[in-house]
C-alpha cells in the first residue's frame, strides 16, 4: 500500500511424513516441516502500518514472534541456511505456542540511524481467547555499529541486540528437596 502500509498472508501446506519423526536429536532438522494432511493452514496474516516517514511501524494480526525478536540475517531461514532449529532462534527464549495473535511496534528514528527499538505483545498459549491472561511480551534494543561509526556496511554489517522477554504461561514450580510442595 505505497510506503504507508503492508498486508501479508502466509499459507503453509505440507503433506507426508518428514525425517523429523525418525530422529532423536536435541534440536531437530527443520522448523518448517509439517504434515497438514493436504489442508492449507494460514501460518500468518497481518497488517503493518508505517507512520512518520517509516520511523514508526505498527504490526498486528497472526504473527510469528521470532520475526520481531532475536533475528539473525545469517541463520534465520531454516530452508536455505541452517536447518537445525537451535540455530534459527535462541533456544533460551520460551517462545509462544506457534504463531499467534499479537502486535508489535518498532521505532527507528532517521536522526539516529544506528539505533532502533521494538516492543511486542502476543497471546502465549495461542488460544485466541482471553488474550491478555497468558501474554508473551518482548522488547529489544538494536545497535548498529557500522552505521554509528560510518563503516562500510557490506563489510562490517552486524547488530548488537539487548532484549527482554516474559512468557506468562503456567510453569512447573521447582522446590527444594527438603521442602514439601
Amino acid at each position: 500500500f505505497g510506503d504507508w502500509g503492508l498486508a501479508f498472508m502466509h499459507l503453509e501446506p505440507g503433506q507426508a511424513v518428514t525425517v523429523e519423526d525418525e530422529l532423536s536429536v536435541y534440536s531437530n532438522v527443520n522448523r518448517d516441516a509439517n504434515d497438514t494432511g493436504a489442508n492449507v493452514p494460514m501460518t500468518e496474516l497481518w497488517y503493518e502500518h508505517h507512520l512518520f516517514t517509516q520511523q514508526l511501524c505498527i504490526t498486528a494480526g497472526k504473527l510469528d514472534p521470532a520475526n520481531y525478536l532475536d533475528q539473525n540475517e545469517f541463520a534465520f531461514d531454516e530452508t536455505s541456511q541452517f536447518l537445525g532449529r537451535i540455530f534459527r532462534n535462541s533456544p533460551a527464549i520460551e517462545w509462544p505456542d506457534d504463531n499467534t495473535l499479537g502486535a508489535s511496534m518498532a521505532i527507528a528514528p532517521k536522526t539516529i540511524p544506528w539505533f532502533s527499538v521494538n516492543a511486542s505483545y502476543y497471546n502465549a498459549n495461542n488460544t485466541w481467547e482471553d488474550i491478555f491472561d497468558k501474554p508473551f511480551i518482548s522488547s529489544e534494543i538494536i545497535l548498529k555499529p557500522s552505521r554509528a561509526f560510518g563503516y562500510d556496511e557490506k563489510e562490517w554489517d552486524g547488530n548488537y541486540r539487548f532484549y527482554w522477554w516474559y512468557n506468562g504461561l503456567d510453569h512447573s514450580k521447582l522446590v527444594d528437596i527438603g521442602e514439601s510442595p
